[in-house]
């Protein structure tokens, strides 16, 4: 149709439509199929086990460090005027280099 949608639209028009859908399935799941069972079982030490894990490694900082750059890039992408596709094979391309290491 000769119209460009950026990232930035695109999110704006799809995260309220998938919560709401989300909301919807939850209340249809939830509300008018009934559950077979009344308590999930093996959920007691949820807590417990995320204290287990403690904080975030270094690695998952360095990751996330990085996704949280390539959204910003990507939600910015009308202002930048950077293409998605340099800003996304860039990014990815950083996950190589050495001393990032955060694949091989």
């Amino acid at each position: 149709a000769g119209q460009d949608v950026t990232f930035l639209q695109w999110t704006l028009i799809g995260a309220p439509l998938a919560v709401v859908l989300t909301l919807l399935a939850w209340f249809i799941l939830s509300v008018l199929v009934k559950p077979e069972i009344d308590e999930v079982q093996g959920l007691d030490n949820v807590k417990e086990k995320r204290k287990e894990l403690g904080s975030l490694t270094r690695d998952e900082m360095k990751f996330s460090v990085i996704f949280g750059i390539t959204l910003l890039l990507w939600l910015t992408q009308t202002w930048t005027k950077l293409d998605l596709t340099l800003i996304s094979l860039t990014c990815s391309a950083v996950f190589f280099l050495p001393k990032v290491d955060l694949m091989d």
